[in-house]
C-alpha cells in the first residue's frame, strides 16, 4: 500500500513489478513495446535498487526475511516482542483487509504494451521464497502472536492464492515452463499444501517433481535450458537451490525425491554433483558478480542426505556464511535447516 506506483488495475492492493530483463525499445520514440535483454535489470527492477520502491518485488522480499529473522530471534532469545512484530507484519501484507495484498500474481513482472499489460505468469517466481517465510509463521503461531482468527485468515488467503495458481492461465502457463520457473512453482505450491495440510497437492507435487527431473535434467546431470542462458552459472545454482528445497518438503512427508532417478539416470543427486564439478568452469557475463559461495549449501545438502562421498575432492561441504543475497533463493541461515 505504500508503493508509489499503481498496477495497471489501479488497485493498490494489487502486487505490482514490472520484468526485470525488459526494456523500452531504442527504435521506437514512445519505447513501446517493450524488448526483452536477457540478464540484464531494468532500472528499479533488481532487488534492493532504490527505484524499486514505486514496486513491490524489494517489499515482498523485506516482509519473508524481516518475519523469518524475527520469528528466529524469538524462538532462540525467548522475547516475545520480535514475535510481536513479526506477526504485525503477516497481518499487514496477508490479513488486514485495509493494507493486504491482493491473492495473485496478476501483475508481476508486466512487460509494457504486451499481454494487456499483465504479467505473463513469470512473476509467480516473486514468491519464491513463501516456503520459509511459512516456516516463520509456524513459528509465530506456536509463540501465541497470532491469534486463531488471525492463523485461519491467513490460510484463508493462502487458498485464495492457491485457486488463482490452479486456475488463472498465466498460472498455468508458468507451471508448464521447462526450466527453474516451474521448479519453484511446485516450489510454491508444495510448501502451501504442507502448511495447509493438502495430502492431494503434496502428492501432485511429487508426481510433478518427478516429471521435471525427467525433463529438465540431461543424462549427465547438466541443465540444459539454464545452460542456455546468459548467466548460466547463477541460473543453474538458482535451479537446484530450487529443487533442493522442494525435496526437503517431499521429503518431511515421506516422499524421497533425493532417490528418485527418471529412466535416463536423471535424478537431484546426479545434478548436483554436475553442479559441484562445473562450479568453477561455467561462464558469467562479463562484469557479472556471482557469489563462488552459492555451491556451498548444495554441498551441504549431499552431505546430509549420505552423498557426501560423490563430491569431488577438495569441494566437501565446509563452514560458510550463514547468510546470502535473497536473489540466490537461498533461505536466511539455510545451516539452520533440517533435511
Amino acid at each position: 500500500m505504500d508503493k508509489t506506483g499503481r498496477a495497471p488495475s489501479g488497485d493498490p492492493h494489487d502486487y505490482f513489478q514490472p520484468a526485470p530483463y525488459w526494456w523500452p525499445d531504442p527504435r521506437k520514440p514512445d519505447g513501446l513495446p517493450f524488448v526483452r535483454r536477457d540478464g540484464e535489470h531494468a532500472p528499479g527492477t533488481a532487488l534492493y535498487d532504490a527505484a524499486g520502491e514505486a514496486c513491490d518485488r524489494t517489499r515482498l522480499q523485506r516482509v519473508l526475511d524481516d518475519t523469518t529473522v524475527l520469528a528466529l530471534a524469538t524462538t532462540v532469545l525467548g522475547e516475545a516482542r520480535y514475535a510481536t512484530h513479526a506477526a504485525l507484519l503477516i497481518r499487514t501484507w496477508f490479513v488486514d483487509p485495509a493494507t493486504r495484498m491482493n491473492p495473485n500474481m496478476r501483475y508481476a513482472q508486466v512487460r509494457c504494451e504486451r499481454d494487456n499489460n499483465e504479467g505473463p505468469g513469470y512473476g509467480i517466481i516473486e514468491l519464491a521464497d513463501l516456503h520459509f517465510f511459512l516456516d516463520a509463521v509456524r513459528l509465530i503461531e506456536r509463540s501465541g502472536a497470532l491469534d486463531k482468527r488471525d492463523s485461519q485468515a491467513f490460510r484463508a488467503w493462502l487458498s485464495s492464492y492457491c485457486e488463482w495458481l490452479d486456475t488463472a492461465p498465466a498460472a498455468r502457463f508458468e507451471f508448464h515452463r521447462l526450466n527453474n520457473h516451474g521448479v519453484f512453482f511446485d516450489l510454491q505450491r508444495a510448501a502451501i499444501a504442507a502448511f495447509l495440510g493438502d495430502g492431494a497437492a503434496l502428492a501432485k507435487a511429487g508426481l510433478h517433481a518427478r516429471e521435471r527431473i525427467a525433463d529438465q535434467i540431461a543424462a549427465d546431470g547438466s541443465l540444459p535450458e539454464e545452460l542456455s542462458r546468459t548467466r548460466p552459472r547463477h541460473y543453474a545454482m538458482f535451479t537446484l537451490q530450487g529443487w533442493t528445497a522442494l525435496a526437503r518438503i517431499l521429503s518431511s512427508v515421506g516422499d524421497d525425491l533425493w532417490a528418485y532417478r527418471a529412466k535416463d539416470g536423471q535424478g537431484l543427486v546426479k545434478a548436483l554433483r554436475w553442479a559441484a564439478a562445473h562450479a568453477d568452469t561455467l561462464a558469467t557475463m562479463p562484469g557479472e558478480t556471482f557469489d563462488q559461495e552459492r555451491i556451498r549449501p548444495l554441498l551441504d545438502d549431499l552431505a546430509r542426505h549420505h552423498f557426501d562421498e560423490t563430491v569431488p575432492a577438495g569441494m566437501q561441504a565446509e563452514a560458510t556464511k550463514q547468510i546470502f543475497h535473497p536473489d540466490c533463493a537461498i533461505a536466511p541461515f539455510w545451516i539452520w535447516r533440517r533435511p
